[in-house]
């Protein structure tokens, strides 16, 4: 069976941090909550099979991040995170 999965960021909370960077210059983002919905679909019917809530976990600033104008960016769900949603789909 193949499938599809589709992670998209539903909402956004309050600030967890500010990261400062100083390549190409000094510039300070703000890390914010998110949260995102994971949904995984059978491509062959386009039934849904996993439809879950899952709050990005990320915490720490990472070492590269691309931002838009608003110097905004997004808490994402972890791989670890991801792997343990999507565990009990896939067959050895």
């Amino acid at each position: 069976m193949q499938m599809v999965a589709c992670l998209d960021r539903t909402s956004t909370g309050s600030t967890i941090r500010k990261c400062r960077y100083d390549d190409p210059k000094p510039d300070t983002l703000t890390l914010l909550k998110a949260t995102y919905r994971l949904r995984v679909y059978e491509v062959a019917t386009g039934r849904r099979l996993l439809d879950r809530t899952m709050g990005g976990d990320g915490q720490q600033c990472p070492y590269v991040v691309l931002y838009g104008s608003d110097k905004k960016f997004y808490a994402e769900v972890s791989h670890r995170s991801l792997l343990s949603a999507l565990r009990n789909l896939v067959k050895r």
